[in-house]
């Protein structure tokens, strides 16, 4: 009888029958082995070769790749106003009012116990070197802060007492007024309301002002004074009331109404 391999043995050989189907599977299996292990190693030297590459590139630009740090805006400094129209500012707290070129700037501090007028941004003479700077007037009533007693009993007239007048004044002031300047030796740093006390050069402020009575203080002076104490800068007595700004002040002053 002639012997039949079964469906098993088609795929399973005995060892002692290599059928060609059988041969040419092996040969396929490691053909396909070859192929895999061959792609295997491409892609391991491929990596290798990408980790040089990127070494040898972060090497010669330092430790770490190069990064851009965003440019920055600083945002521009907010422009002087240039328009030198009158303007009107009334404070509620104090009753007063006035009128100021529009180039100044008015503020009132956080109680509004006290009203701070600046002018624009100047060149003025201190200790013979020219100085930026601003023309500083300061109004409030009641007690003066000892801060502010102290540098005025610090300091004496050096100008003899101007008497100006005020433009529209109410029922509540009077008419005429003294401007008296107070400083050092021949340095001019304060110009002060003074009202009825006049002063001649060389007599004290102190002697003249009552100090512990309520009181409308206008004053101010070439700087800022920002510690609140009147400190201003001193300057050349002609070079103290020879300024634009200076006229200007006087005119804010003059334009003080009381209600």
């Amino acid at each position: 009888m002639e012997h039949k391999p079964s469906f098993s043995q088609d795929w399973n050989p005995s060892p002692h029958q290599t059928p060609a189907r059988a041969e040419s599977k092996r040969l396929a299996r490691k053909q396909i082995v070859f192929i895999i292990g061959a792609a295997v190693a491409g892609i391991a030297l491929l990596s290798v070769l990408i980790t040089v590459g990127l070494w040898w590139a972060w090497g010669s630009h330092g430790d770490k790749p190069a990064t851009t740090t965003p440019a920055t805006t600083t945002p521009p400094p907010t422009a002087q106003s240039t328009d030198a129209s009158p303007k009107t500012f009334t404070s509620r707290t104090l009753n007063v009012g006035f009128t100021y070129p529009g180039t100044w700037r008015v503020r009132e501090n956080a109680d509004k116990s006290q009203v701070m007028i600046t002018s624009p941004q100047v060149t003025y003479q201190r200790a013979g070197i020219a100085t930026q700077g601003v023309f500083t007037l300061k109004l409030r009533n009641g007690i003066v802060p000892q801060a502010m007693q102290t540098t005025l009993q610090d300091i004496v007239a050096v100008q003899k007492s101007e008497v100006i007048a005020y433009a529209s004044p109410t029922d509540q002031q009077r008419q005429y007024t003294n401007l008296s300047f107070g400083g050092k030796g021949d340095k001019m740093s304060l110009l002060m309301v003074t009202g009825g006390s006049e002063f001649a050069p060389g007599e004290a402020f102190a002697s003249g002002l009552d100090m512990q009575g309520a009181f409308y203080l206008v004053a101010g002076g070439y700087g800022s004074d920002p510690n609140d104490t009147l400190s201003f800068d001193g300057l050349p007595i002609s070079s103290f009331t020879g300024t634009a700004v200076y006229r200007e002040a006087v005119s804010i002053i003059e334009s003080i109404k009381v209600y």
